[in-house]
């Protein structure tokens, strides 16, 4: 499983983007060098290695807003699900609390869950 907490504290100690690729080296937007590529062999590309590297500085923080985000979504979902579980069970004998298609707990618990996805918490 990714740790992203540890990803995100990566990003934001490394130094600030955006990078860009010099040849077969990655400078930061100020102009200092972060790495040097000295790849050598068959398949190798230093040009292309290094505008990997330099991209991925800005890419991965985005990368990371967006897990988050679905995560945030997923989180919502979850715990609709809980709840829904929950409202809609009965004890043997017992009416479920649910009043069907026109309950007003599950409309409400509806509207909080699309409010809570499209906000993307």
């Amino acid at each position: 499983m990714l740790n992203l907490p540890a990803i995100k504290k990566l990003c934001e100690a490394a130094s600030e983007a955006p990078w860009h690729r010099n040849c077969g080296t990655i400078n930061t937007r100020d102009g200092w060098l972060v790495a040097s590529l000295s790849i050598r062999g068959p398949g190798s590309n230093r040009k292309a290695d290094a505008e990997f590297i330099a991209q991925a500085r800005t890419l991965v923080p985005q990368l990371l807003d967006k897990l988050e985000e679905a995560q945030g979504k997923l989180d919502a979902v979850e715990d609709y699900e809980h709840w829904r579980d929950s409202h809609m069970a009965a004890e043997p004998g017992y009416i479920p609390a649910c009043l069907g298609p026109d309950c007003p707990s599950c409309k409400q618990a509806t509207d909080a869950l699309l409010a809570r996805i499209l906000k993307g918490e």
